[in-house]
């Protein structure tokens, strides 16, 4: 299974700044099996705030239950300040589907 935490900015907040961010989010999310993702920047329909920012990814290539129920756990009781947090998920490499939206 593969895991894909996908962190859009609040409004306001901008770091747009790769290496800032991965240092951030490699602190915050130092408990899990996590790479760096880089960022992507989606239509600005598709985002929660209807702008093009960049939005940064890490990715779990080896997940499994187990660790996208802690996943999901952590961001929720521990959100990261100033950003929603997207849960993506691929089984078997079929579509991949949000899971949730912190």
């Amino acid at each position: 299974m593969k895991i894909r935490l996908v962190f859009e900015p609040h409004s306001g907040v901008n770091i747009n700044n790769n290496q800032t961010f991965r240092h951030y989010g490699e602190n915050y999310l130092s408990d899990f099996p996590v790479e760096w993702g880089g960022f992507i920047v989606l239509d600005s329909y598709e985002t929660l705030y209807e702008r093009k920012e960049p939005l940064y990814q890490f990715l779990i290539h080896e997940g499994n239950e187990t660790i996208l129920t802690d996943v999901l756990k952590y961001v929720q009781t521990n959100p990261m300040h100033g950003y929603h947090t997207h849960v993506l998920v691929n089984k078997n490499n079929q579509k991949e589907v949000v899971i949730s939206t912190i």
